[in-house]
């Protein structure tokens, strides 16, 4: 490695250079770009009794919300890099899944290997899924009114206002995406009475 001074584009390559295990710029078996990666990441982790935080930037938004960094160019999830720093390569049609159910954990004790099919049959097993509500604000013969009702403008804040609910959720509704409609399956299409 030549200590001369980089124009940008070099700096620029060896920011992006991909992940070489004991290779000849090496350092405990750590190349030095992947070396400055666990710098900046451990940096942002918050470590408490059990689960260690990610304080950083995170995906997405909802209640499902990884870490994320930026690497090699494109935003990467902190708890596989975690695993691809601690563990080595995440092997095809593998994933890394939590233990204690926190997507923002990055303790290395509490990610393991696995698919998809066995994260959900997890998620079932613990009772994660998130599922629609069996007792609703309103029946399907009120949903199926709103639905039918004939479109003009504010309609949906009248509707709302008359059964209690949400504008947002009028306008769902109008559009047919409500269980027990037909539409949703795209199974059936509710046809206007006459």
């Amino acid at each position: 490695m030549s200590l001369s001074p980089r124009t940008g584009r070099e700096q620029s390559v060896q920011r992006r250079a991909t992940i070489t295990v004991n290779g000849p710029e090496s350092n405990n078996g750590l190349s030095v770009t992947f070396a400055a990666l666990s710098v900046r990441l451990w940096a942002r982790v918050r470590k408490t009794g059990t689960c260690w935080i990610w304080t950083g930037a995170r995906t997405g938004s909802g209640s499902v919300r990884h870490g994320q960094i930026a690497w090699q160019g494109k935003p990467r999830r902190v708890h596989r890099l975690v695993w691809e720093l601690l563990r080595g390569p995440i092997p095809s049609g593998q994933q890394i899944n939590h233990h204690c159910d926190n997507p923002i954990c990055v303790n290395p004790e509490h990610l393991y290997l696995g698919t998809q099919a066995e994260n959900m049959r997890d998620a079932a097993r613990r009772k994660r899924f998130t599922v629609p509500r069996t007792t609703t604000k309103l029946s399907l013969h009120d949903r199926m009114v709103i639905y039918k009702t004939p479109a003009y403008r504010g309609v949906c804040v009248a509707l709302a206002r008359r059964y209690g609910v949400t504008k947002a959720c009028i306008s769902v509704i109008r559009r047919g995406r409500f269980l027990g409609s037909g539409v949703w399956a795209g199974v059936v299409r509710i046809k206007e009475s006459a």
